[in-house]
């Protein structure tokens, strides 16, 4: 037996509707406005950048118990040793920061935190006793 396929005509007139493909997003261009704004945000983010390093004017004061036993000022480089409970506790200057870099304590989590920089900011080093901390005002 032979089969025969038919194929099946249906025109628009049948009731067949075809949507037409929907058109692409329309992106709108950028103006004027748009640069000037954006050229703005970006060249005030540049000059905050240098006026918020420079207000690092302040002193780093250094206890042990509770004894001032050093105050240097925040804008000068240096790095220098506190004799602590069980042994040194060296401390560093550099750039407006002040840390911690070096401790005869076993964990040494006062190195681990890192540098101050703001007022009222501080590190201690608990087992040696020993407490930087900066002071002076922002700007």
């Amino acid at each position: 037996m032979l089969k025969t396929t038919t194929a099946l005509r249906v025109s628009a007139s049948d009731g067949f509707k075809r949507k037409p493909p929907s058109p692409a997003p329309r992106i709108r261009a950028v103006r004027i406005p748009d640069v000037i704004l954006i050229t703005a945000l970006i060249l005030a983010a540049a000059v905050s950048f240098p006026l918020l390093a420079s207000n690092r004017s302040g002193t780093v004061q250094v206890f042990r118990v509770d004894r001032l036993v050093a105050e240097y000022p925040l804008n000068e480089n240096r790095r220098f040793s506190v004799s602590g409970d069980i042994g040194q506790v060296d401390i560093e200057i550099n750039q407006g920061k002040a840390r911690i870099c070096d401790a005869s304590c076993a964990n040494k989590l006062c190195v681990h935190a890192g540098s101050i920089a703001q007022p009222h900011q501080m590190v201690l080093c608990a087992p040696n006793r020993v407490m930087i901390t900066v002071s002076g005002q922002n700007k």
